[in-house]
């Protein structure tokens, strides 16, 4: 599998050497539509109108079933590096913060397998997986989920959501990895899972 990557601000490198890999809630993301987008996309039936989704989307704050799902969920986000100089300058800009960074890159089978070794123990349910952009599925080249120490019947109803975003996103060209766990979650990263470290540009 090609690397994945993340990008560390500055004034976040010192937490990361001392705390690890953090996994953010996913409550506590700027895109307040994380899962509720995808859920309420893939329960509209064909005959809806974009305003009723949009109503849809607006009661699922009201849910507690899709609140719940959200609050137990931590994610850490990493993504692809593509070639286009353009957009590597905007990915430095976008997760620098504007400032100095350094870009962790790792083996995605690497990092999979020491997770599932970091939450065996506590049996830390989870899944990692590519993001898929625009709320559909392909037949033909279906994602490939990687399960953390398994998961129980309702998360198994809706972890596939967590991987569904907005096309708009699809410059990221995400990799993300899901733990059921309310977080925020730190996990060790050992040097050896890390491939390369780079600084980010003058």
């Amino acid at each position: 599998m090609p690397l994945i990557h993340r990008i560390i601000p500055a004034h976040r490198v010192e937490s990361f050497l001392d705390e690890g890999l953090r996994f953010a809630r996913c409550d506590s993301f700027v895109d307040v539509l994380e899962f509720r987008l995808a859920y309420c996309s893939f329960h509209a039936p064909q005959t809806w109108t974009w305003q009723d989704l949009q109503r849809s989307i607006g009661g699922s704050f009201k849910s507690a079933k899709v609140n719940e799902a959200i609050s137990n969920a931590s994610i850490s986000c990493w993504f692809g590096w593509k070639e286009d100089a353009m957009a590597k300058a905007f990915m430095w800009d976008i997760y620098g913060k504007g400032a100095g960074a350094v870009r962790i890159s790792v083996n995605p089978e690497h990092l999979i397998s020491h997770l599932r070794w970091e939450t065996g123990s506590s049996k830390t349910p989870g899944v990692a997986c590519s993001v898929t952009y625009g709320f559909s599925e392909s037949t033909v080249s279906p994602p490939e989920y990687y399960l953390l120490n398994g998961l129980t019947p309702s998360q198994h109803e809706h972890y596939d959501l967590f991987f569904h975003k907005h096309h708009f996103f699809d410059y990221e060209d995400e990799f993300r990895i899901v733990l059921f766990k309310s977080g925020p979650v730190a996990i060790s990263l050992p040097i050896d899972v890390i491939e390369f470290v780079t600084l980010s540009p003058a």
